[in-house]
């Protein structure tokens, strides 16, 4: 039996994967959107006005280049292979500057880029609005709060509606036949 392989040049071509964005005064998000990548196959080369990505997946290759619309900071940006994507962390080589008007250097929308909602803050936002998970404070607050409850006097007792006496239920004198 002899099988042929009739995959064309066109379809052995590396996909372009969905490429989503979000940025803050000082850093930029950029997920790649490439599900179960091969960590040990994926090739970044990041640059301070470019970023290159090809890896594959069980399904597929997958290949981009992207060139910023301005610099970053390459020593101080970060990526890591997730999952679901590969997540990159990239420090502005300007901090504090505007927001940049766009993620790309061309002006024409590319139909692979779309902004992250979940992490897009405005301009004017503040950057308090972040959450903060630092357990250990989270831990001082609620103990703090604990002592607060316990602060009231001892020997005053105040009276509060849920303590009233309940009246018992009466017994049912019918008899039952």
């Amino acid at each position: 039996m002899v099988v042929e392989n009739n995959m064309s040049a066109a379809d052995s071509k590396p996909h372009v994967p969905g490429v989503s964005w979000a940025q803050r005064t000082d850093f930029l998000y950029v997920n790649i959107l490439v599900e179960d990548c091969d960590e040990k196959a994926a090739k970044i080369s990041l640059t301070e006005d470019k970023l290159i990505f090809s890896g594959k997946n069980l399904e597929a290759e997958y290949q981009i280049e992207m060139e910023f619309f301005k610099q970053i900071d390459i020593s101080a940006s970060r990526y890591t292979v997730r999952p679901r994507q590969v997540e990159f962390r990239l420090f502005k080589h300007e901090a504090g500057q505007p927001f940049w008007e766009r993620l790309l250097k061309q002006k024409e929308k590319a139909h692979f880029l779309r902004v992250d909602f979940n992490l897009w803050r405005d301009e004017d936002d503040s950057e308090d609005d972040e959450p903060s998970y630092d357990l250990d404070e989270m831990m001082k607050k609620i103990g703090d709060e604990k002592e607060g409850m316990n602060a009231t006097d001892d020997d005053e007792e105040e009276e509060d509606s849920d303590d009233a006496d309940i009246p018992d239920l009466e017994e049912n004198k019918a008899d039952v036949v």
